[in-house]
């Protein structure tokens, strides 16, 4: 007689895995430990990063972004320079190529980024370029910092990078200036203004995005 079914489960019955549930766990871990192995080797291969550069390729912006985070070395100034000056080059590549730039402390790179602050056509570049800018940290960059606050026509993006570069480099002649940005409609000037001018004051003083009142500060303050 055929056994009597009990209505019970048995529960340390093996149970078969489907080949497309195997499959997939393979995937996963495949993407879970090959992925930041692969991220990992990108960013530390400098030579492969910088060929990238040269090459202009797709990886090209990334690998400008890792370069930059990392501190791109020192004999490769030339080549930064080139891309960044490259008007063929896409705006990542420049944008990405001008903050490379602005890692080195040299008045010449300093001169080279305000320029292309006025004449490159993108404005991710120029606010790339006046933030390159302030992070260069000469004020060999004021005059052209000068003539995006103050010349009149300047992109949204550039004016956010020059409130950033006058706060970074602490030129507090053009504070007045970064005052009138916090009347700009667009969010990320007012919020680089806001920045750069608490960075000229004591910590924890601020007065938000009122103009008023940080023109009666700096009045009082010099």
């Amino acid at each position: 007689m055929p056994p009597k079914e009990t209505g019970h489960f048995n529960l340390h019955a093996p149970r078969k895995k489907s080949r497309g549930s195997k499959l997939l766990t393979l995937i996963f871990l495949v993407i879970l430990i090959g992925v930041p192995l692969a991220g990992n080797t990108f960013y530390k291969d400098t030579p492969g990063l910088l060929k990238h550069v040269e090459q202009r390729d797709a990886l090209a912006v990334a690998a400008l972004y890792a370069l930059h985070h990392k501190g791109p070395p020192r004999d490769s100034e030339q080549l930064f320079r080139e891309a960044f000056t490259d008007e063929s080059a896409p705006e990542g590549v420049r944008a990405g190529a001008a903050r490379c730039l602005g890692t080195f402390q040299d008045d010449l790179v300093g001169r080279l980024l305000g320029q292309r602050a006025l004449d490159d056509p993108s404005p991710i570049v120029q606010e790339a370029a006046c933030r390159a800018m302030g992070d260069n940290g000469k004020t060999s960059a004021a005059p052209f910092l000068d003539r995006i606050l103050r010349g009149g026509g300047a992109s949204h993006r550039a004016l956010a990078g020059a409130a950033y570069a006058v706060g970074k480099l602490q030129l507090r002649a053009y504070v007045d200036d970064v005052v009138e940005l916090l009347a700009s409609p667009d969010y990320d000037v007012r919020a680089e203004a806001q920045a750069a001018l608490e960075s000229f004051t004591p910590e924890n003083v601020t007065f938000g995005q009122d103009r008023d009142d940080w023109k009666q500060y700096f009045l009082e303050n010099g």
